[in-house]
């Protein structure tokens, strides 16, 4: 019996094609290809080579593996796209031959692959979530492998001669795994988020709406640290990503840089031992403290919107949030004589949409400014 076709890559077989029969990496078993149950035995065979060949490649490109060969600053080297692309277009060139007057077995033989690759992906994605270099990295990677995707599917259907309902099956397979891959990879990019806001957490959150950042740090120092840190991140996004991903990523440092300083605010509320770290010592003063860092923080990103216009709209409905509580704090501290107390109230209650928090971040609120009449928040 002639051997018409064999494969290697990184050390695996692929299907070994003998005459009328086929075996799987082993050769131990031989199969008539005319009994549909040994077909399904095929596949079976198929599809565990095909998770053996994905374990391998995400196996090896593995941050833990990687993280130290590249320096801090730099992208580690991944080729997740090259190496899983590689395998899918020789295992199905393979199939495509041996089975040319077989379109059927090609296309469940590219919808089985394009299907086991998305449960490795959802398997093993945040084992790549390491650092900001890697996050960006990864990104990178499957925005490529969404779009390859396309190419394959663009291949496969000039050199196979598919039916019509066959080949929408496969295409329609191919856009759920490109479009897995383009939303982990913005899932990926805007995952620094995490890591930067860790470093900046552990840098100023502790001193954040506290003595010294409330009567000494009258050049906001502390938020310009926070802008600071963005600005040479960014600096690194724009070298690493692409305009698309790096939007992303400026959206979600808009949203986390909002959630950080709100969830700084209302831990000054924590019950403490000293009662005077509950509440600012100078409502006023602090009141216009937080005025500047708003005001830092956003000129920040709408510097950035100059390039990146969708940007506009992210930055309007998340700073709206702080805005809301500063205009709180400025009727709990009855500083705002020209505002309305039940609109300001209201703007609160119509953003969170949930009562009960609501209430407890009005409490809290009065607490910092007003901590004397903040009973009088039972009535609403």
């Amino acid at each position: 019996m002639t051997t018409i076709r064999c494969c290697h890559i990184n050390e695996l077989t692929c299907f070994i094609f003998k005459d009328d029969q086929v075996s799987c990496h082993s050769g131990e078993i031989q199969l008539p290809l005319t009994q549909p149950s040994k077909i399904d035995l095929m596949f079976s065979k198929f599809q565990d080579q095909i998770d053996q060949w994905l374990n391998r490649i995400y196996d090896a490109n593995n941050p833990c593996e990687k993280r130290d060969d590249f320096p801090t600053g730099c992208l580690p080297d991944l080729s997740l796209c090259a190496d899983v692309f590689s395998m899918m277009n020789t295992q199905l060139n393979v199939i495509g031959v041996e089975f040319l007057t077989r379109p059927e077995i090609v296309g469940r033989a590219a919808r089985m692959s394009f299907e086991r690759l998305m449960l490795k992906q959802i398997e093993r994605r945040d084992s790549f979530l390491t650092d900001v270099e890697t996050c960006c990295a990864i990104s990178v990677e499957y925005l490529k492998m969404a779009e390859q995707f396309d190419v394959l599917i663009e291949r496969l259907g000039k050199e196979i001669k598919f039916s019509l309902d066959e080949y929408t099956l496969i295409a329609r397979s191919a856009e759920e795994a490109a479009s897995l891959f383009t939303s982990d990879a913005v899932y990926s990019a805007q995952y620094v988020d995490v890591q930067i806001f860790e470093t900046i957490d552990d840098s100023i959150g502790k001193s954040l709406f506290y003595k010294e950042w409330e009567l000494s740090m009258t050049g906001n120092e502390l938020i310009l640290v926070l802008v600071r840190t963005l600005e040479d991140y960014f600096l690194d996004f724009e070298l690493w990503l692409d305009d698309y991903l790096v939007e992303k990523v400026l959206q979600a440092l808009v949203k986390s840089s909002v959630v950080f300083y709100v969830n700084r605010l209302l831990l000054k509320t924590e019950r403490h031992t000293n009662k005077e770290l509950e509440s600012f010592l100078h409502p006023q003063k602090a009141l216009v403290r937080m005025d500047f860092d708003i005001q830092i923080m956003k000129s920040f990103f709408e510097g950035q919107a100059q390039k990146y216009p969708n940007l506009k709209q992210t930055i309007t409905h998340e700073f709206s949030l702080l805005e809301i509580l500063r205009d709180c704090l400025y009727v709990a501290a009855e500083l705002e004589t020209d505002t309305h107390v039940t609109s300001v109230l209201l703007n609160l209650f119509r953003r969170l949409r949930n009562d009960e928090l609501s209430k407890c971040i009005l409490f809290d609120l009065w607490h910092l400014v007003a901590p004397k009449i903040e009973n009088r928040l039972e009535y609403i």
